[in-house]
Protein backbone atom coordinates (compact mmCIF):
# COMPACT_ATOMS: atom_id res chain seq x y z
CA UNK A 1 0.00 0.00 0.00
CA UNK A 2 1.23 3.22 -1.04
CA UNK A 3 2.45 5.19 2.33
CA UNK A 4 3.40 8.93 3.11
CA UNK A 5 6.70 8.97 1.07
CA UNK A 6 4.89 7.52 -2.29
CA UNK A 7 1.84 10.36 -1.32
CA UNK A 8 4.25 12.70 -1.23
CA UNK A 9 5.55 12.03 -4.68
CA UNK A 10 2.56 11.47 -6.34
CA UNK A 11 2.10 15.08 -4.59
CA UNK A 12 4.96 16.76 -5.70
CA UNK A 13 5.03 15.38 -9.25
CA UNK A 14 1.25 16.47 -10.14
CA UNK A 15 0.95 19.76 -7.90
CA UNK A 16 2.80 21.79 -10.27
CA UNK A 17 0.71 20.63 -13.72
CA UNK A 18 -2.40 20.74 -11.52
CA UNK A 19 -2.69 23.52 -9.59
CA UNK A 20 -4.57 26.83 -11.82
CA UNK A 21 -5.72 24.37 -14.21
CA UNK A 22 -9.77 24.15 -15.24
CA UNK A 23 -11.54 20.81 -15.29
CA UNK A 24 -13.62 20.31 -18.30
CA UNK A 25 -15.19 17.60 -17.30
CA UNK A 26 -14.79 13.75 -15.44
CA UNK A 27 -15.66 10.24 -16.12
CA UNK A 28 -15.73 7.27 -14.55
CA UNK A 29 -15.39 3.33 -15.96
CA UNK A 30 -16.14 1.84 -12.82
CA UNK A 31 -19.78 2.75 -11.14
CA UNK A 32 -17.37 1.95 -7.59
CA UNK A 33 -14.01 2.31 -6.07
CA UNK A 34 -14.16 2.24 -2.50
CA UNK A 35 -17.70 4.35 -2.92
CA UNK A 36 -20.17 4.38 -5.28
CA UNK A 37 -18.95 6.67 -8.07
CA UNK A 38 -21.97 9.02 -9.23
CA UNK A 39 -20.78 11.04 -12.24
CA UNK A 40 -23.54 13.53 -12.57
CA UNK A 41 -22.73 14.51 -9.17
CA UNK A 42 -18.66 14.97 -9.67
CA UNK A 43 -19.31 17.14 -12.96
CA UNK A 44 -21.81 19.07 -11.64
CA UNK A 45 -20.15 19.98 -8.79
CA UNK A 46 -16.03 20.45 -10.86
CA UNK A 47 -16.65 21.08 -14.41
CA UNK A 48 -15.78 24.37 -15.23
CA UNK A 49 -13.93 24.68 -11.85
CA UNK A 50 -10.03 25.84 -10.95
CA UNK A 51 -7.74 23.46 -8.91
CA UNK A 52 -6.14 25.98 -6.84
CA UNK A 53 -4.02 23.62 -4.53
CA UNK A 54 -3.67 19.58 -4.66
CA UNK A 55 -2.17 19.00 -0.82
CA UNK A 56 -1.06 15.61 0.91
CA UNK A 57 -2.66 15.04 4.45
CA UNK A 58 -1.65 12.05 5.70
CA UNK A 59 -2.33 8.67 2.93
CA UNK A 60 -4.36 11.13 1.22
CA UNK A 61 -4.45 13.51 -1.70
CA UNK A 62 -6.47 16.61 -1.74
CA UNK A 63 -7.64 18.37 -4.71
CA UNK A 64 -8.48 22.41 -3.11
CA UNK A 65 -11.34 24.37 -4.93
CA UNK A 66 -12.28 27.85 -4.62
CA UNK A 67 -15.69 27.08 -3.21
CA UNK A 68 -17.19 24.64 -0.62
CA UNK A 69 -16.63 21.13 -2.50
CA UNK A 70 -12.62 19.57 -2.48
CA UNK A 71 -11.67 16.38 -3.85
CA UNK A 72 -10.46 13.40 -1.30
CA UNK A 73 -8.63 10.65 -2.88
CA UNK A 74 -6.74 7.25 -1.46
CA UNK A 75 -4.56 5.22 -3.89
CA UNK A 76 -5.35 1.90 -1.39
CA UNK A 77 -3.89 -1.06 -2.37
CA UNK A 78 -3.08 -0.40 -6.06
CA UNK A 79 -3.96 2.89 -7.19
CA UNK A 80 -1.45 5.24 -9.20
CA UNK A 81 -2.43 8.74 -11.09
CA UNK A 82 -0.52 10.00 -14.48
CA UNK A 83 -1.02 12.83 -16.84
CA UNK A 84 -1.23 12.15 -20.16
CA UNK A 85 -2.49 13.64 -23.42
CA UNK A 86 -6.00 13.33 -23.62
CA UNK A 87 -6.00 11.34 -27.01
CA UNK A 88 -4.13 8.54 -25.36
CA UNK A 89 -5.88 5.57 -25.29
CA UNK A 90 -6.72 4.30 -21.71
CA UNK A 91 -4.56 1.70 -20.51
CA UNK A 92 -6.81 -1.57 -18.59
CA UNK A 93 -8.08 -1.13 -15.00
CA UNK A 94 -7.52 3.50 -15.68
CA UNK A 95 -11.09 4.12 -14.15
CA UNK A 96 -11.32 7.87 -13.64
CA UNK A 97 -10.46 10.19 -16.57
CA UNK A 98 -10.13 13.76 -15.16
CA UNK A 99 -9.88 16.26 -18.35
CA UNK A 100 -8.19 19.13 -17.97
CA UNK A 101 -8.36 22.77 -20.09
CA UNK A 102 -4.93 22.73 -21.49
CA UNK A 103 -5.97 19.46 -22.67
CA UNK A 104 -4.39 17.00 -20.61
CA UNK A 105 -5.76 14.07 -19.14
CA UNK A 106 -5.41 13.32 -14.92
CA UNK A 107 -6.30 9.45 -14.92
CA UNK A 108 -6.39 7.04 -12.28
CA UNK A 109 -5.14 3.39 -12.34
CA UNK A 110 -6.65 0.91 -9.53
CA UNK A 111 -6.31 -2.70 -10.42
CA UNK A 112 -7.27 -3.69 -7.50
CA UNK A 113 -10.05 -0.84 -6.95
CA UNK A 114 -9.16 -0.46 -3.01
CA UNK A 115 -8.78 3.48 -3.70
CA UNK A 116 -11.10 5.78 -2.68
CA UNK A 117 -12.22 9.38 -4.84
CA UNK A 118 -15.13 11.14 -2.56
CA UNK A 119 -16.44 14.79 -2.66
CA UNK A 120 -15.92 16.35 0.85
CA UNK A 121 -16.58 19.80 2.50
CA UNK A 122 -14.23 22.08 2.41
CA UNK A 123 -12.89 23.63 6.42
CA UNK A 124 -14.39 27.13 6.72
CA UNK A 125 -10.60 27.80 7.24
CA UNK A 126 -8.72 26.61 4.62
CA UNK A 127 -5.55 26.15 7.03
CA UNK A 128 -7.95 23.45 8.69
CA UNK A 129 -8.46 19.91 8.06
CA UNK A 130 -11.57 19.24 6.29
CA UNK A 131 -14.10 17.40 8.76
CA UNK A 132 -13.22 13.73 6.65
CA UNK A 133 -9.60 14.06 7.92
CA UNK A 134 -10.50 14.95 11.85
CA UNK A 135 -9.71 12.28 13.48
CA UNK A 136 -5.87 12.19 12.34
CA UNK A 137 -3.63 13.08 14.35
CA UNK A 138 -0.27 15.34 13.73
CA UNK A 139 1.64 14.75 10.82
CA UNK A 140 5.76 13.54 11.39
CA UNK A 141 7.23 16.61 10.16
CA UNK A 142 4.65 19.01 12.80
CA UNK A 143 6.04 20.66 15.72
CA UNK A 144 2.89 19.00 17.60
CA UNK A 145 4.57 15.42 16.95
CA UNK A 146 7.44 15.81 19.59
CA UNK A 147 9.11 13.63 22.16
CA UNK A 148 6.55 15.43 25.37
CA UNK A 149 3.96 14.40 23.03
CA UNK A 150 4.67 10.67 22.91
CA UNK A 151 5.96 9.87 26.16
CA UNK A 152 2.52 11.72 27.79
CA UNK A 153 0.37 9.48 24.96
CA UNK A 154 1.70 6.69 25.62
CA UNK A 155 1.82 6.36 29.29
CA UNK A 156 -1.18 4.02 29.53
CA UNK A 157 -0.99 2.85 26.17
CA UNK A 158 -1.35 -1.04 26.58
CA UNK A 159 -0.79 -1.76 22.50
CA UNK A 160 2.85 -3.01 21.44
CA UNK A 161 4.80 0.27 19.96
CA UNK A 162 4.32 -0.80 16.34
CA UNK A 163 0.75 -0.58 16.55
CA UNK A 164 1.03 2.71 18.90
CA UNK A 165 3.24 4.40 15.80
CA UNK A 166 0.98 3.16 12.90
CA UNK A 167 -2.34 4.45 14.62
CA UNK A 168 -3.45 7.64 12.48
CA UNK A 169 -4.35 9.25 15.68
CA UNK A 170 -1.05 9.05 17.07
CA UNK A 171 0.49 10.18 14.39
CA UNK A 172 -0.55 9.91 10.44
CA UNK A 173 1.18 8.68 7.32
CA UNK A 174 3.76 6.09 9.61
CA UNK A 175 2.82 3.04 7.34
CA UNK A 176 4.38 -0.27 7.88
CA UNK A 177 7.43 -0.10 6.01
CA UNK A 178 8.59 3.05 7.38
CA UNK A 179 7.56 1.73 11.52
CA UNK A 180 9.31 -1.26 10.56
CA UNK A 181 11.99 0.73 9.70
CA UNK A 182 12.09 3.65 12.41
CA UNK A 183 11.68 0.84 15.24
CA UNK A 184 15.23 -1.03 13.91
CA UNK A 185 17.18 2.51 13.84
CA UNK A 186 15.45 3.24 17.45
CA UNK A 187 16.73 -0.52 18.86
CA UNK A 188 12.90 -0.58 20.08
CA UNK A 189 11.23 -3.79 19.58
CA UNK A 190 7.99 -3.94 17.57
CA UNK A 191 6.39 -6.00 20.43
CA UNK A 192 7.35 -3.50 23.17
CA UNK A 193 4.34 -2.41 25.04
CA UNK A 194 3.95 1.50 24.37
CA UNK A 195 3.72 2.28 27.93
CA UNK A 196 7.28 1.06 28.42
CA UNK A 197 9.19 3.75 25.89
CA UNK A 198 11.63 5.14 27.91
CA UNK A 199 11.49 9.44 27.79
CA UNK A 200 14.73 8.90 24.77
CA UNK A 201 13.19 6.20 22.99
CA UNK A 202 10.09 9.27 22.32
CA UNK A 203 12.61 11.80 21.08
CA UNK A 204 14.49 9.12 19.13
CA UNK A 205 11.46 7.78 17.35
CA UNK A 206 10.40 10.96 16.90
CA UNK A 207 13.62 11.92 15.33
CA UNK A 208 14.59 8.88 13.33
CA UNK A 209 10.93 8.31 11.60
CA UNK A 210 11.35 11.71 10.03
CA UNK A 211 14.91 10.65 8.67
CA UNK A 212 13.16 7.60 7.49
CA UNK A 213 10.59 9.29 5.62
CA UNK A 214 12.70 12.26 4.46
CA UNK A 215 15.39 9.62 2.65
CA UNK A 216 12.22 7.60 1.08
CA UNK A 217 10.65 10.68 0.12
CA UNK A 218 13.80 11.84 -1.55
CA UNK A 219 14.15 8.50 -2.93
CA UNK A 220 10.72 8.35 -4.50
CA UNK A 221 9.07 6.00 -2.18
CA UNK A 222 9.85 2.35 -1.92
CA UNK A 223 8.62 0.08 -4.91
CA UNK A 224 7.23 -3.62 -3.00
CA UNK A 225 5.28 -4.32 -5.42
CA UNK A 226 2.71 -2.49 -7.10
CA UNK A 227 4.13 1.68 -6.54
CA UNK A 228 4.72 3.67 -9.44
CA UNK A 229 5.04 7.37 -9.81
CA UNK A 230 2.96 9.32 -12.11
CA UNK A 231 6.42 9.58 -14.67
CA UNK A 232 6.05 5.71 -14.78
CA UNK A 233 9.55 5.41 -12.08
CA UNK A 234 9.32 3.31 -8.93
CA UNK A 235 11.04 4.66 -5.83
CA UNK A 236 14.50 3.07 -4.41
CA UNK A 237 14.04 3.41 -0.72
CA UNK A 238 13.77 -0.31 -0.77
CA UNK A 239 17.83 -0.48 -1.20
CA UNK A 240 18.07 1.06 2.33
CA UNK A 241 15.46 -0.98 3.69
CA UNK A 242 17.25 -3.02 7.31
CA UNK A 243 14.71 -5.31 8.38
CA UNK A 244 11.56 -4.73 5.93
CA UNK A 245 10.92 -7.80 3.79
CA UNK A 246 14.41 -9.13 5.00
CA UNK A 247 13.34 -12.73 6.90
CA UNK A 248 15.76 -14.98 7.83
CA UNK A 249 18.79 -12.80 6.31
CA UNK A 250 21.13 -11.63 8.18
CA UNK A 251 21.12 -7.94 9.89
CA UNK A 252 23.30 -5.93 8.77
CA UNK A 253 24.76 -4.79 11.86
CA UNK A 254 24.82 -7.74 14.30
CA UNK A 255 24.81 -10.43 11.61
CA UNK A 256 21.55 -12.01 13.71
CA UNK A 257 18.53 -13.32 11.41
CA UNK A 258 15.59 -10.75 10.98
CA UNK A 259 12.77 -12.30 11.98
CA UNK A 260 9.00 -11.46 11.03
CA UNK A 261 5.89 -11.28 13.23
CA UNK A 262 2.26 -10.58 12.71
CA UNK A 263 1.02 -7.80 14.48
CA UNK A 264 -2.95 -6.52 14.15
CA UNK A 265 -2.99 -8.54 10.72
CA UNK A 266 0.12 -6.92 9.28
CA UNK A 267 3.52 -8.22 9.24
CA UNK A 268 6.72 -7.05 11.58
CA UNK A 269 10.26 -7.27 11.08
CA UNK A 270 13.03 -7.08 13.52
CA UNK A 271 16.41 -7.66 14.68
CA UNK A 272 16.30 -9.68 18.04
CA UNK A 273 19.95 -8.59 18.56
CA UNK A 274 19.75 -4.96 17.78
CA UNK A 275 15.94 -4.32 19.06
CA UNK A 276 15.22 -4.93 22.83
Amino acid sequence: MPELPEVETVKNALAPHLEGQFIKSISFYTERLRQFLDVDLFNKAFSGKQITRLKRRSKYLIFEFDHQKWILSHLGMTGSWRLCPAREERKKHEHISILLEDGKDLRYCDPRRFGEFRIISAPTNRDNDPQALAHLGPEPFDEAYSQAYLWNLSRNKTKPVKNFIMDPKTVCGIGNIYASETLFRCGVSPLRKAQKLKKKDCLNLVVESQKVLKSAIAAGGTTIIDFQAPDGSEGWFHQELNVYGRTGEKCHVCDKLIKRVVQAGRSSFYCPGCQK
